[in-house]
């Protein structure tokens, strides 16, 4: 057996809103913060308005010391001729049956086309075209939680 199949991962398919860049790739819930808003409070923002999710509700549910209070990675180097700063959030919690996800619950209209929970096998065998190298950072969050990084 595989002994990553059990793990799964939110993902989502960017859509077709016009505003937005890598349009049908998939990527990790993300975005920016707005105005007097913390990083914690943003991430769970993003995820509620993106895939539907309200990670409040999974919080007694969480197993693992990387969650969603404390960034596990920060990231300040330029690419792609932006300097934003980056901050990788990461929560492992234990659920019998998936949270069904709503794509577009509360966001820009047509931001996401879909979302998946995917297994981390399909992730490392590259079943999904990633945008912004969001594989990279399921892998190494997953390497970090399973102490293998």
């Amino acid at each position: 057996m595989d002994p990553n199949g059990s793990y799964r991962i939110a993902i989502e398919k960017r859509g077709n809103n016009p505003g937005l860049d890598k349009q049908g790739l998939w990527c990790l819930p993300c975005g920016y913060l707005d105005w007097n808003e913390s990083g914690t409070e943003a991430v769970k923002r993003e995820v509620w308005e993106e895939i539907g999710l309200n990670l409040d509700d999974y919080r007694e549910l969480a197993i693992t010391s990387v969650n969603v209070e404390q960034p596990w990675h920060v990231k300040t180097t330029p690419d792609e001729n932006r300097q934003n700063v980056t901050l990788h959030y990461g929560m492992v919690i234990v659920k019998k049956e998936l949270p069904i996800l709503n794509p577009n619950n509360d966001c820009e209209p047509n931001e996401v086309a879909d979302a998946a929970w995917a297994t981390l096998s399909d992730i490392q065998l590259n079943k999904y075209e990633f945008a912004f190298g969001h594989e990279k950072v399921i892998k190494q969050f997953f390497g970090k939680f399973l102490g293998k990084n």
